[in-house]
């Protein structure tokens, strides 16, 4: 079997949107796939399965409704598979987004080298309730969104939540993110954990406030906290060395610091469709995981992964609540997890029962 990849983003870049893909690049030859990646990012040296396509940025007049890298990509695409009659070779083409215009290319790889196309859709597009779009903006996109998944040949989403967003009458496969095993077990484990420590890991958005967290964390003096993916003025504001924030480090080096942790923070504007990718490094390493939420307590995504783990407690944005949460968690023993069916691996072989299925 030969799978195209196609995604924007890609190692090295260093956000959680290139983690999808570039460890389904790594790993499919576990299953007898052979893969080649299409990406726009550049590359530190020069790989055999990785073709840098780059985008210029030139999107025309949809451009100007639409602020989506893909519709710049899109037509760097199209003049690259032209240009290249080999690709006929691969039978199976997936697009990732978002970004998510460059969706449309899909259609054109099935006219021209008869490929089974799948779309990936890591966030909902047209029906994303953290963008706020415009009516106008809203429609357009809901319709190029029902368009491209009308062809597709398999349409393939991160989460149920996520799923119901999509616009197709088709039905979406879920394929979950997960803990990516080949890293976890590059750094083994230890038993070193700071009594008292939380770390949170990854962007901090707007439709969330961490005020209330670090006030509780200060007014305590046997808690301490890490904020690493993204500084943060709140934390440093407190010039305190218990309350810190540090920008992006190496991906090992933050599960290393998530190790070290006895509580690690998952902060969520309570949309239901939300499931952050660190959650589940957060179940592989059996850690303490507290849970803070705009929304209502036990819901969505967030809740359906974490079901049946013992090791977690939910709190509403207030510092009543995260204080109770706190206790609770400190005082508790931790419990073992069978953490397996939460690895890339698990789902990745899952995705490759689907393409055969095709």
């Amino acid at each position: 079997m030969k799978v195209l990849l196609v995604a924007y983003y890609f190692e090295p870049f260093a956000s959680v949107s290139a983690k999808r893909m570039t460890y389904w690049a790594q790993n499919l030859n576990k299953f007898d796939v052979e893969c080649h990646v299409i990406t726009s990012i550049p590359q530190e040296e020069s790989k055999p399965n990785v073709t840098v396509v780059p985008d210029d940025g030139s999107a025309g007049l949809l451009g100007k409704l639409i602020k989506d890298q893909g519709l710049t990509w899109r037509k760097k695409l199209i003049e690259h598979f032209n240009n290249h009659p080999t690709y006929r070779e691969y039978s199976y083409v997936i697009f990732s987004g978002g970004p998510f215009m460059h969706f449309s290319v899909a259609q054109f790889l099935q006219r021209k080298f008869g490929m089974k196309t799948i779309l990936d859709y890591r966030d909902p597009f047209s029906n994303n309730p953290r963008h706020n779009s415009g009516f106008l903006k809203k429609t357009v996109q809901s319709y190029l969104e029902k368009k491209f998944n009308k062809s597709a040949d398999l349409v393939i989403s991160v989460n149920q939540v996520c799923a119901n967003h999509i616009n197709t009458n088709k039905k979406v496969e879920v394929i979950m993110n997960g803990y990516d095993e080949t890293r976890l077990n590059q750094i083994g484990r230890h038993s070193d954990t700071i009594k008292g420590r939380l770390i949170n890991t990854g962007k901090l958005y707007q439709d969330f406030s961490v005020v209330h967290l670090l006030e509780v964390i200060h007014c305590n003096n046997d808690l301490s906290f890490e904020q690493i993916g993204e500084q943060s003025e709140l934390v440093d504001a407190y010039q305190s060395d218990r309350l810190r924030s540090f920008d992006f480090i190496p991906y090992d080096s933050m599960l290393n610091r998530i190790q070290e942790a006895e509580i690690a923070v998952l902060m969520t504007g309570g949309k239901p469709f939300e499931s952050p990718t660190k959650l589940f490094d957060y179940i592989a390493m059996n850690k303490k995981i507290l849970v803070i939420t705009q929304g209502e307590k036990n819901t969505g995504a967030i809740q359906d992964v974490l079901l049946d783990y013992p090791n977690v407690r939910w709190a509403r944005n207030t510092e009543n609540e995260i204080e109770d949460a706190l206790r609770e968690l400190l005082k508790a023993q931790l419990q073992d997890y069978d953490h397996q069916r939460c690895s890339r691996f698990a789902s990745l072989q899952k995705l490759v029962e689907k393409l055969k299925a095709l």
